[in-house]
């Protein structure tokens, strides 16, 4: 087992579909990862959420959120807005998480959009980006997939409306919409999860 799990900033693109968000932080939850985030990452996250779930009240998705900040207290980087100044990225929108990346000193910026997070610009920061399935593949080489897969049974587990067994789960994860076809079919494979 590593010294420490590493550290990560999750990008707007990750925290926004519901079933990769609550992968991600049961992963934070059993230590395996320390997540971190801004808030104005959290007020991208939360306005998708609000723009594709427009059944959600404001006041659920508020609640949803001071929940998640409640939970994972310490999580939020502030204080990264004067460092936006001198960084450059393809687009100009992200910069705010590369300044919060370089604030929180973590290993990693997991995202989605691999393209505007160009790895030698991360590289000059002591940076590196990861997508959630290169995340979650890594956390199973360092751990087993006995560990991951453990995390994703609790999750599968907990969920009652409608309740999901770890096979359903999975197949979830590994949908496009998700991102995580590789971690799912190492786990599948190593586990026997059909």
């Amino acid at each position: 087992m590593p010294a420490s799990p590493p550290a990560v900033i999750f990008d707007a693109n990750v925290l926004f579909p519901a079933t990769l968000r609550d992968c991600l932080l049961n992963l934070c939850e059993a230590m395996l990862v320390t997540g971190y985030w801004s808030a104005r990452i959290l007020e991208e996250t939360f306005e998708s959420i609000a723009a594709s779930r427009p059944d959600l009240t404001a006041e659920q998705l508020a609640g949803n959120r001071a929940a998640m900040e409640r939970f994972f207290e310490g999580a939020r980087i502030e204080g990264y807005e004067r460092r936006m100044v001198d960084l450059r990225l393809p687009d100009p929108g992200d910069l705010h998480v590369l300044a919060a990346a370089i604030e929180g000193e973590v290993d990693y910026i997991v995202t989605r959009n691999t393209e505007d997070f160009p790895e030698r610009t991360l590289a000059e920061h002591g940076l590196e980006r990861r997508s959630p399935d290169e995340l979650v593949c890594e956390l199973i080489d360092a751990h087993g997939p006995e560990v991951v897969c453990a995390v994703f049974a609790k999750q599968a587990a907990e969920k009652k409306r409608p309740a999901m067994t770890l096979a359903d789960l999975l197949d979830r994860l590994a949908r496009p919409s998700q991102g995580l076809p590789v971690a799912v079919g190492r786990l599948r494979g190593s586990m026997g999860v059909v």
